[in-house]
């Protein structure tokens, strides 16, 4: 649940963040899942401690729902294919 509520809250802000608007953010899976998503590298998202992010993450970057399935927390599941639906 802390998952989705912190996605939640970050994702309307990506759209139009800067990597300086990441480095505000205060937790660090959710800075580097910014760092991530704004830059479109992929790689970034393996820094990311909470294994539920990365996922996402991944998903997100690489646009491939299949990913979310593989995540544990139900609300983050469906935020995740909500994000990657094509």
């Amino acid at each position: 649940m802390k998952l989705s509520a912190i996605l939640v809250c970050i994702a309307p802000c990506l759209a139009f963040a800067g990597p300086s608007d990441c480095y505000r953010i205060k937790d660090k899976d959710a800075e580097r899942y910014c760092l991530a998503v704004i830059s479109g590298n992929f790689s970034k998202c393996y820094s990311i401690k909470s294994s539920d992010m990365e996922k996402m993450c991944l998903a997100e970057i690489k646009g491939k729902p299949s990913s979310c399935y593989s995540i544990k927390d139900l609300d983050a599941r469906n935020l995740c294919l909500a994000k990657t639906r094509e």
